[in-house]
């Protein structure tokens, strides 16, 4: 199976198939659970790339086998993982379930919602760094990529092997890493879209848990998965993978430890960069490459050469 169909199969799953926390344990949720983990473990790419540029950090990180994960407010999309919501159907929801759970009124806060919209923001931005991501690429040779990520093809590329990752959450047995009080890593494809993903329910849960009011529970317990994957049609070109982690919003970012098993050297890399990576690469005994542009080759595409 192509990523190209992995991608509108677990899309499917995801957001066409919606369990609360009520339902985890049901027999359909299970299943669909099991399906997602499934098609990921039997169709993943056997490696993924991350692009790098020659900084002091990025080297430092490739020599001590990190891979950071940050923030999406950090990223270079303004719309990462910034939540979506009806303001007039958030409000809607908010005092449904303050009369449903037994409230006699509405209270005035509700009635007046541009009083709550400081905190409201407050939340949202708190949920947006509450998960921490790692991005990855399917290939090694996306020309944009190398560009806008390594420095004008002056920089790097990390070659990891997913196959045998055993921190992956498709590739673990669960179980066991939870008692060995190991971490376990949610890696999966990135959606493109045009239409961002409606979070009102989830926005209004934020809230309502917020304020105290009685509420139903978490209305989605693949917001998360909702969120983080979705990303605008503009940003297709990237084939990106990420690595999803619930942490607190406070941390800035988290190093997950991988060491990689290839590198790629870009086609302006300086002499003095190539000389410090290739030392750390044969400390490793990874395998070399030099990517080239070729006068043979007919089409708009980089190749490379292992030394």
């Amino acid at each position: 199976m192509n990523t190209l169909e992995l991608r509108k199969q677990l899309y499917y799953l995801t957001f066409y198939k919606n369990f609360n926390r009520s339902q985890v344990k049901t027999p359909n949720c299970i299943e669909t659970n099991a399906k997602i983990i499934t098609l990921l473990r039997e169709n993943a790419p056997k490696t993924l790339y991350r692009y790098r540029s020659c900084s002091d950090n990025n080297i430092d990180s490739f020599r001590t086998g990190s891979i950071y994960a940050g923030k999406a407010s950090k990223f270079n999309d303004p719309y990462d993982s910034v939540l979506f919501c009806e303001l007039s159907q958030l409000v809607e929801n908010i005092r449904d379930s303050y009369i449903r759970h037994g409230g006699e009124m509405t209270p005035e806060w509700i009635d007046n919602f541009e009083q709550l919209k400081p905190q409201f923001e407050i939340l949202l931005e708190k949920w947006r760094d509450s998960v921490k991501i790692a991005c990855f690429s399917e290939s090694q040779k996306n020309m944009l990529m190398w560009s806008h990520y390594a420095d004008y093809h002056k920089g790097f590329v990390v070659e990891y092997d997913i196959e045998h990752w055993d921190a992956l959450k498709f590739n673990c047995d669960i179980g066991q890493r939870q008692r060995e009080g190991l971490p376990i890593y949610n890696l999966q494809p990135v959606f493109y879209e045009t239409r961002r993903t409606d979070a009102t329910q989830w926005a209004g849960y934020l809230l309502i848990n917020y304020l105290g009011i009685p509420n139903d529970g978490i209305p989605d317990i693949n917001i998360a998965e909702k969120t983080y994957l979705v990303k605008s049609d503009d940003w297709q070109y990237e084939n990106e993978w990420r690595i999803i982690f619930q942490d607190s919003h406070e941390n800035d970012s988290i190093t997950i430890q991988k060491d990689p098993i290839a590198i790629y050297y870009g086609s302006q890399i300086s002499d003095p960069h190539k000389l410090q990576l290739r030392e750390i690469a044969r400390e490793k005994g990874l395998r070399e490459y030099q990517m080239r542009l070729s006068h043979e080759n007919p089409y708009f595409e980089l190749d490379f050469d292992e030394i």
